[in-house]
């Protein structure tokens, strides 16, 4: 287990489909990220909550995005009224058997 997912709970302050819009923005930032393999965005328009899951190579990178700008500045956003983050790890063997996680090589573990 030396992947981490990360998922975020946000709980908006303005319709979805305005989030959205906003966070067209930040698609080349999150791409950027590192250690970052995936991001599946999340929205519901009924319950005006928005979030995302992210899967990490590893605990250091999930914890440093945790811990960065990006979560700081969305709690800072008018849009937002409040954020809830949490990281877990992954059972990658398991997730693998169902195609959750792809195996990672040691030439991707080390960023090439």
């Amino acid at each position: 287990m030396s992947s981490r997912c990360v998922h975020v709970d946000i709980d908006l302050n303005v319709p979805t489909e305005e989030w959205l819009r906003h966070c067209e923005g930040a698609v080349e930032a999150i791409r950027a990220l590192p250690g970052l393999e995936w991001k599946v965005w999340l929205a519901d328009a009924d319950s005006r909550t928005a979030g995302g899951v992210y899967l990490f190579r590893d605990a250091a990178s999930a914890e440093a995005y945790v811990s960065g700008p990006v979560i700081a500045h969305l709690r800072t956003l008018p849009l937002v009224r409040a954020v809830r983050v949490r990281i877990s790890a992954v059972a990658d063997d398991l997730s693998r058997r169902t195609r959750g996680v792809r195996a990672f090589s040691s030439a991707t573990a080390a960023g090439a």
